[in-house]
């Protein structure tokens, strides 16, 4: 990849010592009303079972093709002759030059935004990583394979005191597009996401989702990781309690027996501490006045 990105301008290499690229404000504009329209809703991505036709019903045993935009896929769809040039030379595997690579990824280039994407996850230099990420996910979301993959190990290096927060957002919405697919690289990333808090911040609104999405024989254990983290709190609220409950519900008919013995004896104490938790909180009292 390194050999494949030639001619680089005086521009070019000032750019990549940056930590930032120009453009990207624009692109994470634009890649945010894209997510507005498609990512949120993630019925619009097209969900393909690659592994010919057999689906066994767990998502976690398919190989999905997940697309939510088509794409640029052939140089006939580009009007500027130079970057047709430059798209015949990336996909015979000929040398390209960073600008080119970039101006075709701009476009919704698959190829290219993963060619540019691990490109920059190869510098070794953290302060790309979102740049990195917002690439991979539009590659993610022409149905690229092994994008969804890349978009992670960069979202695991960005520092979520200095990301754009737009940017953030674009690529959670292209997570949870991919999670509620069915990816199971997704669904684990994002609940490992909300069990850290970072760099989305709590996902409580998806985790249902998420476990679902999980497919039978991995949605016990992910719903006992679940309440375990609910239950590691000092002093659960009887809410937390009562989703504690729920998750343990679903993990006690884990084929496993160890999962399944670990979600019984913690259901057990969890219904003995709502025995004893209070029924109405102070806090419970506010919201009933609001």
């Amino acid at each position: 990849m390194r050999d494949a990105i030639q001619n680089q301008s005086s521009d070019d290499r000032a750019l990549m010592r940056g930590s930032r690229m120009r453009g990207c404000r624009d692109l994470a504009r634009t890649l945010l009303v894209a997510a507005c329209c498609l990512c949120v809703v993630p019925a619009a991505a097209q969900v393909v079972d690659a592994n010919g036709g057999r689906n066994t019903g767990d998502p976690s045993t398919r190989r999905l093709s997940i697309q939510v935009v088509p794409g640029i896929t052939s140089p006939r769809q580009l009007e500027d002759e130079t970057l047709q040039r430059a798209r015949t030379a990336l996909a015979q595997g000929g040398p390209i030059s960073f600008t080119h690579l970039r101006a075709l990824a701009d476009r919704r280039d698959g190829f290219a935004a993963y060619r540019l994407a691990e490109f920059l996850m190869s510098q070794d230099n953290p302060a790309l990583a979102a740049d990195a990420a917002l690439y991979f996910s539009i590659a993610a979301g022409t149905g690229r394979g092994g994008a969804m993959g890349g978009m992670i190990k960069a979202i695991d290096l960005i520092d979520p005191e200095t990301a754009s927060p737009a940017r953030l957002q674009v690529l959670l919405d292209m997570l949870l597009t991919y999670a509620q697919a069915g990816n199971s690289q997704a669904v684990t990333a994002a609940l490992r996401y909300h069990l850290t808090g970072a760099p989305f911040g709590p996902l409580e609104e998806h985790v249902d989702m998420l476990v679902s999405a999980a497919g039978p024989s991995s949605s016990a254990p992910v719903a006992l990781q679940m309440a375990t983290a609910i239950l590691q709190a000092e002093r659960p609220t009887r809410g937390e309690l009562q989703r504690a409950r729920d998750f343990l519900m679903i993990a006690k008919d884990a084929e496993t027996l160890s999962t399944a013995l670990t979600a019984t004896n913690l259901l057990s104490q969890v219904e003995v501490a709502l025995i004893k938790a209070p029924r109405f909180t102070f806090m419970d009292f506010e919201v009933a006045l609001q």
